[in-house]
């Protein structure tokens, strides 16, 4: 069970446009679900948030991951995000204009941003959130190079965690 999410324990569902979406709390991390995409949220430790994003995300799937952004930042003062893309085939705008909002109003407690991408929409979407948060983003087009990168912040994480959302 994640820290601070013992309330969250039953699924939830929210509305989104398109369909109802599921947010599950099990013992790995966050799952929420809709019928385009699924999202997965981990804290391995302390201060290091991963977020592995398969399919076509709305908007919606930012607003249900930044309360626990929020809490992360509050356990820990200031985060260091991991965001595993690599499976994200689209997105709607609203979505990438709200993360890069977020980065923008949260930059003094985001140690990094580390983002991982393999489509070129959203390589083209992280270049863009690049300018606009003044060079905030560190993209990598290999999931290996993506990996070690985590490891040397999270040594005991397993990518088998989220692996298991595709």
């Amino acid at each position: 069970m994640l820290p601070g999410h013992a309330s969250l324990a039953a699924p939830e569902r929210y509305e989104t446009d398109s369909a109802m979406a599921t947010r599950t709390v099990t013992a790995d991390g966050i799952r929420i679900e809709d019928r385009r995409a699924v999202g997965f949220y981990q804290e391995p430790v302390k201060g290091i948030v991963v977020y592995r994003l398969v399919g076509f995300a709305s908007v919606e799937f930012f607003r249900q991951v930044r309360p626990d952004l929020e809490a992360a930042i509050s356990r820990a003062g200031s985060i260091e995000l991991f965001a595993d893309a690599g499976g994200l085939e689209g997105y709607d705008a609203r979505f990438r204009i709200e993360w890069v909002d977020w980065f923008i109003a949260n930059k003094k407690m985001l140690a990094a941003i580390h983002v991982f991408v393999l489509s070129r929409l959203a390589r083209m979407g992280v270049s863009v959130a690049n300018l606009a948060t003044g060079g905030m983003l560190k993209q990598y087009d290999s999931m290996a190079s993506f990996d070690v990168a985590l490891r040397k912040r999270a040594p005991s994480w397993k990518r088998e965690a989220i692996d298991a959302i595709s």
